[in-house]
């Protein structure tokens, strides 16, 4: 009897192991599936496109994505990536080295291939993810902005923000704006909020931001005949020394040696090396730097890129 009870009771173990298992195995498949159709609904939509528009759209986002860190903001948590590149017919560009850096190949690249993405993007739909490009006085810029991520680190620092846009600011509500204008203009141009939200840290924006007020203000001859000078913070027993503490933390968060290496590099932003964010931030980039370059070695570079461009 005891026996029976023993061997109906294995009975009853296996089945219900086998079916979590095949559960298991069933979700895998699926996951796995959608992830080979999203690749494939990828590509069908690339074979539409004329081998020299799909050339100028992949040496588009090969800068975006290597050389200005678009990739952590697209697969990682950086909330924002944005892009600045001078226009050649402007007035700005009559000065030799504007002139210069608009004539240069890394900024034509990335305006004849947003010109080109422009005939097509309308295949490649975002839910996750905001990219646009607009006009400035001088430049054109693109941004990239993680909606996800924007809302989490907006909703982190929601103090700091309510403090400079006002106390009726929500997430939801900023990324509203930033959706529908120049996202450093949704932010007053404040300069700490926009290191926060190109993923640079709370420590180091505000740094860089009371760096940037000193500094102004010690060049800016006429405003010294209408404003006190800033009074220096507490632990400083002047703006002098003040400042000279801010420039010895004014420090890169990459090396020559980083750059010198990785075919990816870390987001580039002043940083002090002795504060616990600053190291937080290395190790969450590089981490995720392993992550990307393992999925482009995955598969085909401009696929992995739109698949999760429109991932949902």
């Amino acid at each position: 009897m005891l026996k029976a009870k023993s061997t109906a009771t294995l009975l009853q173990i296996s089945i219900v192991f086998g079916l979590l298992s095949l559960c298991v195995i069933g979700f895998f498949l699926l996951s796995k599936g959608k992830k080979i159709d999203g690749i494939s609904d990828i590509r069908n939509k690339l074979n539409q496109i004329p081998l020299e528009d799909k050339i100028e759209i992949e040496n588009l986002f090969r800068t975006l994505v290597f050389e200005d860190s678009f990739s952590f903001t697209l697969f990682g948590d950086k909330p924002i990536s944005w892009e600045s590149r001078y226009h050649f017919n402007s007035q700005k560009s009559k000065k030799p080295r504007t002139l210069f850096r608009a004539l240069h190949r890394s900024n034509l690249k990335v305006r004849r291939g947003w010109a080109v993405w422009q005939k097509y993007s309308s295949l490649f739909p975002s839910s996750l993810y905001v990219f646009k490009g607009f006009e400035e006085d001088d430049s054109f810029a693109i941004v990239l902005i993680n909606k996800a991520a924007f809302l989490n680190t907006v909703a982190q620092y929601q103090e700091d923000f309510k403090r400079v846009l006002g106390g009726n600011i929500s997430p939801l509500g900023l990324l509203d704006q930033c959706e529908n204008q120049e996202f450093s203009t949704a932010i007053h141009q404040h300069e700490a909020l926009i290191g926060i939200l190109l993923g640079f840290g709370r420590n180091n924006s505000f740094r860089f931001e009371r760096l940037t007020q000193i500094s102004e203000f010690g060049q800016d001859h006429q405003l010294h005949l209408i404003e006190p000078p800033p009074a220096p913070r507490q632990g400083f027993i002047s703006i002098e020394e003040e400042f000279l503490d801010l420039k010895k933390r004014h420090q890169s968060l990459i090396s020559d040696a980083d750059v010198a290496i990785y075919a990816l590099c870390l987001p580039a932003f002043a940083s002090d090396p002795d504060d616990r964010e600053t190291e937080y931030l290395k190790n969450n980039y590089s981490r995720q730097r392993k992550e990307i370059l393992k999925r482009f070695a995955k598969g085909d570079f401009l696929e992995v890129t739109l698949e999760q461009l429109t991932h949902r």
